[in-house]
């Protein structure tokens, strides 16, 4: 008996997950602020870095409807200044069309939020203001943040010696490397 709680209790227990839809915009870099998601999320895992498909989840909607979550990564914004910032352990919910930051995972990571005059603004663990969202005609917190699509490099290897016989005798210039061969 004992054992049979002990695998109910190391069940996941499911995400929750409440959103509004905006038909008034259809640009994909929105994010909602939200208090009633438990994580952030997206849509886009072409957005996402560091992708983990190991960190599966469950995530429950509003209507009780509970989803797979395909994995976590990060996401890349450019910040104002120009500089790149990064929002930490999103997680990839295949077909999801709005994307939404956790107002408590925000929180849980030293973030604090206040709210008044109409907007809600996100401070980092140094106090600094990072984020300021107007409160839409839907009375919903949303931002534009400027993703950056990672860039993948690769790396080509040359068969080319001449490095090697340049120190091999002695940093010889490559003119007469050329007049060896």
């Amino acid at each position: 008996m004992a054992k049979e709680e002990n695998e109910a209790d190391s069940e996941e227990k499911p995400l929750m997950l409440m959103m509004i839809t905006d038909s008034e915009s259809h640009n994909n870099e929105i994010w909602y602020i939200n208090s009633g998601c438990s994580n952030h999320m997206t849509g886009h895992r072409d957005w996402l870095v560091n992708f983990d498909a190991m960190k599966k989840s469950k995530v429950r909607f509003a209507d009780n409807r509970v989803i797979q979550a395909e994995g976590a990564g990060n996401v890349a914004i450019r910040r104002l200044d120009g500089r790149q910032a990064m929002i930490t352990d999103v997680l990839y919910v295949l077909g999801m069309k709005s994307n939404l930051i956790s107002m408590g995972q925000l929180l849980e990571k030293g973030f604090s939020m206040k709210m008044s005059n109409g907007s809600l603004k996100v401070y980092d663990t140094a106090k600094k203001m990072i984020m300021k969202a107007p409160l839409a005609r839907n009375r919903t917190f949303k931002v534009n943040l400027n993703t950056i699509e990672p860039q993948c490099l690769s790396v080509v290897t040359m068969s080319d010696d001449s490095w090697l016989w340049h120190l091999r005798l002695g940093h010889s210039n490559f003119k007469d490397l050329i007049l060896l061969r």
